[in-house]
């Protein structure tokens, strides 16, 4: 793929009168869109306010170009590591079985099976697993929670011990008769289990709804190009096309857990502070996206300064992170 930068006059409005009627278009340059000729396929344009000036990316995709290593899509990546997540999680199954009940640790034994510590790997598994089905399936985030720790339990029985009560050895006895223990903890990560599971299947249905998957890679493209407008000089173009990014993955995320935002336009804080609020995301993390908000800010609106290189260079870095940690 050949890249070009072209710098052009323009009138603001009149820029985002062009975009909007479709004659420049806000897409990676790794995704073609074709708009009469070949020669005519166009990109980005900044939409900073004050700009007098417009930067647009101009590609011409040659033969073998499209796909390539580089822009493997995120499913080919991604399902592999939840298959391997998921084979970790069958054999931790057999641990803890094994931990809990002398029958079935004989047995194992005697087959020769070496299992892992289940104690030591758990949390680990925990966490990356967490992450998946939040990002997937998040309707069924909060039953693979309670399986660990039910906050909400008045006494510990069979149904409401959690994992985190075997982590810690925690056990319950009455009359010299055990109500629950390691045990009980079994077919709590069962469960945990059967819904990260769940969570492949949806890489397998026909049904699945890919635009999530897809977004990534768009997202990730034009954060790429924003790199190269950076290199090559345009710093306010780069951090306005990075605000972008970060706005449209903002309000996915506000749109994916269900918060309606009263705004019109709502911006980066906007959506920010409403996730906050909601407890979708940390204090840290709203700090650190009040900070990217900034930059970007800067990068859209003229206040008789221009962003450095290395302002935008952390924005970049910043919406990135951003984008594959925060779902």
């Amino acid at each position: 793929m050949r890249l070009h930068i072209q710098e052009c006059s323009a009138d603001p409005a009149g820029v985002r009168r062009a975009i909007d009627a479709g004659g420049l278009h806000s897409i990676s340059p790794r995704v073609p869109y074709c708009h009469g000729t070949e020669a005519e396929t166009g990109t980005q344009a900044e939409r900073a306010g004050e700009l007098r000036r417009c930067t647009v990316l101009l590609y011409t995709p040659f033969k073998g170009a499209f796909p390539t290593p580089a822009t493997q899509s995120n499913i080919t990546k991604l399902k592999p590591e939840l298959e391997k997540l998921i084979k970790k999680g069958e054999r931790a199954l057999l641990a803890l079985a094994a931990e809990t009940d002398p029958e079935v640790s004989k047995t194992l034994k005697d087959k020769g099976v070496d299992l892992p510590d289940f104690k030591t790997g758990y949390d680990a598994w925990y966490s990356v697993a967490m992450q998946v089905v939040k990002q997937l399936i998040p309707d069924r985030l909060p039953d693979f929670v309670r399986q660990y720790k039910d906050d909400k339990r008045k006494e510990i029985n069979p149904a409401t011990y959690g994992i985190s009560d075997y982590m810690i050895g925690i056990s319950t006895s009455q009359y010299d008769k055990v109500i629950a223990d390691g045990k009980s903890a079994f077919p709590k990560f069962e469960q945990q289990l059967y819904i990260l599971k769940a969570a492949l299947s949806r890489f397998e249905s026909s049904l699945f709804d890919i635009i999530e998957i897809v977004q990534a890679d768009l997202f990730d493209n034009e954060l790429e190009a924003a790199q190269a407008l950076n290199r090559k000089g345009f710093a306010r173009a780069a951090g306005a096309l990075a605000g972008v990014v970060l706005e449209r993955h903002l309000g996915r995320i506000v749109e994916k857990h269900g918060l309606k935002q009263r705004k019109a336009s709502p911006t980066i804080n906007d959506f920010n502070q409403l996730l906050k609020d909601n407890n979708v995301i940390e204090t840290e993390t709203w700090r650190f996206i009040q900070h990217l908000g900034d930059l970007r800010n800067l990068c859209d609106h003229d206040k008789g300064r221009d962003p450095t290189k290395d302002q935008v260079e952390d924005l970049i870095a910043g919406v990135s992170k951003i984008i594959k940690t925060i779902f």
